[in-house]
């Protein structure tokens, strides 16, 4: 996949607002239920919309809140801490 391409779709993907209402939602419900739920329960919240974009899920993260996924060479993590939502390239 050329970079750019790569960049723009990672981009366009994380910028979503869909995708950060569900974060919002997943990290508002880990807060309440973090004690009786497993992390990676919340992976299926996440995983198909990685897919939909062509990557490849890889986890969730408890600090911060949020999950990596694979696009291409690149890896990424979005991640919420309190209001703040963001993402960085990771490798």
């Amino acid at each position: 996949m050329d970079t750019e391409i790569r960049k723009k779709i990672a981009s366009d993907f994380l910028d979503n607002s869909k995708l950060q209402m569900q974060l919002d939602n997943g990290y508002s419900r880990w807060l309440d239920e973090k004690e009786y739920e497993d992390i990676k329960n919340y992976s299926v919240l996440y995983s198909d919309l990685v897919k939909s974009i062509g990557g490849e899920f890889l986890q969730m993260t408890k600090r911060p809140f949020g999950f990596k996924f694979k696009l291409d060479v690149a890896t990424y993590h979005f991640f919420i801490k309190s209001n703040n939502i963001g993402y960085s390239r990771v490798a």
